[in-house]
């Protein structure tokens, strides 16, 4: 028999471990999806990305449906963003510009709310299940479907026009609100 110090240890190891490849799976998509929620505010994303994965790192055990998780995480990314206005100067563009988010397509972000930008960002950049997005966004399918087609439509509104309006994250996104436009909600 094991004594019981053993299994505390070995019990901790496998929480510690757990917690770790939380933060593996996790951490840098969050982080990424953060950046551009809230258009390359860097120090506030990484607040925000780095509290929400605290959170679920601290409630690992408790997870019910692990392969949600990320949607989770991102639906408390947009609550935080929601309650913690920023307090500080403008902010500058340079997290976008890290990871080639082009002027147009900041803009274009720039002009949709919080909520329509998280779901724009998660169904069509990270392609999540609509599922997921409407959990995101905590809307139900139908609202989450006129959500996510009334952000496509403002933010290619707000995309044309734009000089350097090319490269393969606005095209992608051109393409999708583009079909959704030929085929409606039923692409949901």
């Amino acid at each position: 028999m094991t004594p019981p110090e053993e299994s505390d240890w070995h019990r901790s190891a496998d929480i510690d471990g757990m917690r770790a490849a939380f933060r593996t799976l996790h951490g840098q998509r969050l982080h990424g999806f953060t950046i551009l929620l809230l258009l390359g505010d860097e120090a506030r994303a990484r607040e925000l990305a780095s509290s929400s994965l605290a959170a679920g790192m601290a409630n690992v055990l408790a997870l019910r449906h692990p392969e949600r998780a990320a949607a989770w995480l991102r639906a408390d990314v947009l609550r935080l963003a929601r309650t913690r206005r920023s307090r500080t100067r403008p902010v500058e563009r340079r997290g976008l510009e890290q990871i080639a988010v082009s002027g147009s397509v900041a803009d274009a972000l720039g002009a949709l709310d919080v909520t329509q930008r998280a779901a724009l960002i998660s169904a069509d950049i990270e392609r999540m299940d609509l599922r997921d997005v409407d959990t995101v966004v905590r809307r139900s399918a139908a609202a989450g479907a006129r959500l996510l087609a009334d952000a496509r439509r403002r933010y290619m509104a707000a995309y044309k026009g734009h000089a350097d309006a090319a490269g393969p994250l606005a095209q992608r996104i051109a393409d999708i609100a583009a079909s959704v436009g030929r085929f409606g909600a039923a692409s949901r």
